[in-house]
């Protein structure tokens, strides 16, 4: 079967490259914002769901625009048709409902662009205009050629349909995102053996299972109290200062220290569970619900959990590796249940209780632990009338 996988690298362009890189960066937010005062244009004078008109019409508006600003001349055209799919496909999701209305980009939050790799066969000579050669260290990407690059030692060659790059900018550090399509070869049996597992996803433990095994969550205050310091330092310097331009890098930095750290939490919990198990029954969480009910602290200890990260990424691992994903329903009493004898206790609707005594056959319960077993349980139950 063919899937679609990113391969992330660190770039380290020349002074001349970046440069370009920047007015890269600078016409998506040109595009991007201009479009956006168009559309607002448009909304005023006619009917909002005839802008899928009005978008064709913009493509045509590019020589115009080109005309107006000859520097957008020097930027890869696949750069500008990809800004114009991200405003349309931003347009689209605010009109079914689906997102808030399109903001414009800022300079401190926009540092990236997509460019999308053209494949040439004229004379039986093939080329294509994104290439990586991980013998060099090597990636050659439109307008700027080769640019050095680090990432998967392992890796001998680099033989795949490459579809996208995305260039990012995280602080000083330049990344290119490579999107592929490749043949994965799946050498794990589809047929399910009994080796099930529940799944209980919380704050102080992200992961606990049915046979007792808990991953702690992280301990990332002590950065969120640096970026606190920071923020109120940034808040008190001049916008557009070489200050204020540091202490946002720096502020960059931390966030993307606690990225790392929980992306790498997130993916070795997952290849953990999706190799000692073939069944794994998770709650089918609704995460925007529960951040609305929750207060502000739990709140942020939820997103710090990533718990949709969780189970999007068993759903994929288990999927490449012919296990299965079971999810059971949101409203199911998992941590109400005594696991033992199916006793129903209301009063743990209070998330302090972390351990209790089952009064109908006294036996001692880890809230978590208990949980996670009801949900093996129910997901048993599902298999069996799906049978």
């Amino acid at each position: 079967m063919f899937i679609y996988k990113t391969y992330k690298f660190r770039m380290y362009p020349t002074n001349e490259q970046v440069a370009k890189i920047m007015i890269f960066f600078k016409a998506k937010r040109f595009i991007y914002n201009n479009y956006i005062n168009e559309m607002k244009k448009i909304e005023v004078a006619r009917n909002k769901l005839e802008y899928l008109y009005s978008f064709e019409k913009f493509h045509e508006d590019l020589i115009k625009l080109k005309k107006e600003y000859p520097w957008l001349n020097d930027v890869d055209g696949c750069i500008i048709r990809t800004t114009l799919q991200d405003v349309n496909d931003a347009y689209e999701k605010y009109y079914h409902g689906e997102a808030s209305y399109p903001k414009y980009k800022s300079y401190y939050q926009s540092q990236t662009y997509k460019t999308v790799c053209i494949y040439h066969n004229y004379r039986k000579n093939k080329s294509q205009s994104i290439e990586v050669n991980l013998a060099k260290k090597i990636i050659k990407l439109p307008k700027l050629n080769e640019v050095k690059i680090s990432g998967y030692r392992k890796l001998i060659n680099f033989e795949k349909l490459i579809l996208s790059v995305t260039v990012k900018k995280i602080g000083k550090k330049y990344y290119a995102q490579v999107l592929v399509k490749e043949n994965w070869k799946n050498e794990v049996s589809t047929k399910f053996s009994n080796n099930i597992v529940g799944i209980d996803l919380g704050v102080k433990n992200i992961v606990t299972t049915s046979d007792g095994v808990k991953y702690p969550g992280l301990n990332i205050s002590r950065i969120q109290n640096q970026i606190k310091l920071l923020q109120k330092r940034l808040s008190s310097s001049q916008p557009g200062s070489k200050n204020h331009e540091k202490i946002t890098l720096k502020i960059q930095r931390k966030y993307q220290v606690i990225s790392n750290r929980r992306l790498d939490a997130i993916n070795f919990i997952t290849n953990d569970l999706v190799k000692k198990y073939d069944i794994l029954v998770v709650e089918n969480l609704s995460v925007k619900e529960m951040l609305q009910k929750s207060n502000s602290s739990l709140s942020d200890k939820m997103q710090n959990s990533s718990f949709y990260e969780i189970i999007k990424q068993l759903e994929r691992k288990a999927y490449l590796y012919g296990k299965k994903v079971i999810k059971i329903d949101k409203f199911f009493p998992s941590s109400q249940l005594c696991s033992k004898c199916g006793y129903r206790n209301k009063e743990l609707k209070n998330i302090d209780i972390r351990t209790w005594v089952c009064p109908k056959c006294n036996s001692h319960n880890d809230r978590d632990i208990n949980a996670s077993i009801n949900i093996m349980k129910e997901g048993k139950k599902i298999m069996e009338n799906n049978c």
